[in-house]
């Protein structure tokens, strides 16, 4: 876009198929004959037209997709045609980050500073339906988010190294803090498992320190219990860089998470596909036809002392999966013989490994001959 008469880039939102080809780029919101850009606004106090950006995506209630700029505040889109619905502007001097939207479709923003409140506004996003939920926030975070109740606001801030949650006993009262959770972790993102109503949190990049957490990894928290019970890590990063996970998102079925991140080498969206339920799949049981050779991230990660590796064939293949330690050295061999295709798993146990980090390979030969190797890390904590 040209600003003060510059060309220059701007954050809009992409908008992509099923399949992952790009449809359009949408960078002027339109509400009937007024137009609304997604790629800046103009400072009150100079009057100067300066660029923003989206800090986040959410599905409204009723289907559409809430947009939420920094500077410009909350958009309703119609994900259809792509026309502007509603916008609520909070007012942040410096920004908020993505909103929540609980099951009646009250919408929760956050802001990215500290010490600024959590606004809830109903669904059409009124002015007059505005409140505060939280009077001020313990530090930096780009998304935030709240139980389906409505009843929980967990904030997930990546500078005071924790989960902080606020919570009410009913509609009729006001939050209060009531916990910390997971200790250490620089989470940027979160989101809700619709299949097992885990709650999903980023881990930070290695320069954002993670305490006892790896690095690039997206971890599943069971609600009910709040500890660790699943995990991925984001593929292709290097030990040292920068990446901030700032988006995750699951399908309706809970069954495939998107993940992507920003400031690092290659930006991308990653998608991972839940193969099986390692609740209920008993060892070697063939559930389904696969169509790829795959190898699972382990369930679950961190782990203590057990864990499984689930792995799909789409042919009878020869499998080895081994284990390696930090240093490369092989500690053990899980298998090392031949399945049908189909969805297996095997079961690994540290119990008498010291903690850290340990990498598993497998390496599969099918029937036609063809050739699949892959490795992946996981995180022994006794």
């Amino acid at each position: 876009m040209v600003i003060n008469g510059t060309p220059t880039a701007v954050g809009g939102i992409r908008v992509y198929n099923p399949d992952g080809t790009k449809d359009t780029t949408i960078l002027v919101v339109r509400y009937g004959f007024e137009a609304d850009t997604l790629g800046g606004f103009k400072n009150p106090s100079t009057g100067i037209w300066s660029p923003d950006f989206q800090t986040g995506l959410t599905l409204a209630a009723d289907g559409n997709v809430l947009v939420a700029s920094r500077y410009g505040g909350t958009r309703k889109i119609d994900y259809k045609t792509y026309e502007g619905l509603l916008k609520a502007e909070p007012g942040y001097p410096n920004g908020q980050s993505k909103v929540a939207v609980d099951d009646a479709g009250n919408v929760y923003v956050y802001p990215i500073y500290p010490g600024f409140p959590i606004y809830k506004y109903n669904s059409d996003l009124e002015e007059s339906s505005k409140s505060i939920a939280v009077a001020e926030t313990p530090g930096f975070c780009w998304g935030g988010t709240v139980t389906p109740d409505g009843n929980t606001l967990v904030h997930t801030s990546y500078t005071n190294y924790q989960l902080t949650t606020y919570t009410r006993p009913n509609i009729f009262s006001q939050y209060t803090q009531v916990d910390s959770l997971l200790e250490g972790i620089a989470a940027e993102s979160s989101t809700w498992d619709p299949k097992h109503g885990h709650l999903w949190v980023s881990a930070g990049p290695a320069d954002g320190a993670p305490e006892g957490y790896t690095p690039h990894a997206f971890y599943g928290i069971d609600w009910e219990t709040k500890t660790v019970v699943d995990s991925v890590i984001f593929q292709g990063y290097t030990p040292f860089d920068p990446f901030k996970h700032r988006a995750l998102a699951f399908s309706p079925s809970g069954d495939t998470l998107y993940v992507t991140q920003y400031d690092g080498t290659g930006n991308n969206i990653q998608r991972f596909v839940r193969i099986g339920d390692p609740v209920s799949v008993e060892d070697d049981e063939e559930i389904v036809s696969a169509v790829n050779f795959q190898l699972a991230q382990n369930y679950p990660n961190p782990f203590n002392p057990e864990t499984t590796i689930s792995f799909s064939l789409p042919t009878q293949a020869q499998v080895t999966i081994k284990v390696y330690n930090a240093m490369g050295q092989e500690i053990r061999t899980l298998t090392d013989r031949n399945y049908s295709n189909g969805f297996h798993k095997v079961r690994f146990n540290a119990a008498n490994l010291a903690s850290g980090l340990y990498l598993y390979q497998m390496e599969a030969v099918g029937v036609d001959g063809k050739l699949f190797k892959e490795m992946k890390k996981m995180m022994f904590l006794k």
